[in-house]
């Protein structure tokens, strides 16, 4: 019964972590070739961010200034994006197959099984709660949810959906 509950939440999550839509007529297909899968988009307020199975682009809102990030030519862990999120005060998560890519305004950071409380680096959704809180759902190591202040991952060994809620309670109270 517990697979059930975290397979259903991580479910919901990537549902509210696609579901976003930019905020003003943006063509993707003018800066993406048709042969690309769109994988994930977010908005930040200089930014648009899609994900694609073959990289990630950064597309400047005033000047149309587009960057095309590649495994080859940045710190990307992988070029297949499943999923970005990002927070009120402008941090993007970018999911892959292979961890997560932290942009803090400033740098990249990589998140992986190996420096985070994440068990699994297939990170299939991410999506941001109440503007802080980063969760992150993965094929096979359960949710962790990332905050300024502390951590926590949620696997079918350690958790129940009424353990998830309650501590979604006790961090938003």
């Amino acid at each position: 019964m517990k697979n059930i509950y975290l397979i259903t939440f991580a479910i919901l999550i990537h549902v509210l972590s696609t579901g976003k839509a930019f905020s003003q007529d943006f063509r993707l297909q003018q800066y993406i070739s048709s042969a690309e899968k769109i994988t994930a988009r977010a908005e930040t307020e200089k930014y648009y961010w899609v994900g694609s199975n073959h990289g990630l682009y950064c597309i400047r809102k005033k000047g149309d200034k587009v960057y095309h990030l590649t495994q080859e030519n940045s710190i990307l862990l992988s070029d297949t994006i499943t999923s970005i999120a990002t927070k009120s005060n402008g941090e993007v998560y970018i999911g892959t197959n292979k961890g997560i890519v932290r942009y803090d305004n400033y740098a990249f950071l990589l998140l992986t099984d190996e420096n985070s409380p994440l068990r699994s680096n297939k990170i299939t959704s991410l999506v941001c709660l109440n503007g802080t809180e980063i969760f992150a759902g993965t094929f096979d190591g359960g949710i962790t949810i990332f905050s300024d202040l502390r951590n926590k991952t949620f696997t079918t060994k350690n958790a129940s959906l009424s353990s998830l809620r309650e501590t979604i309670k006790e961090w938003w109270a």
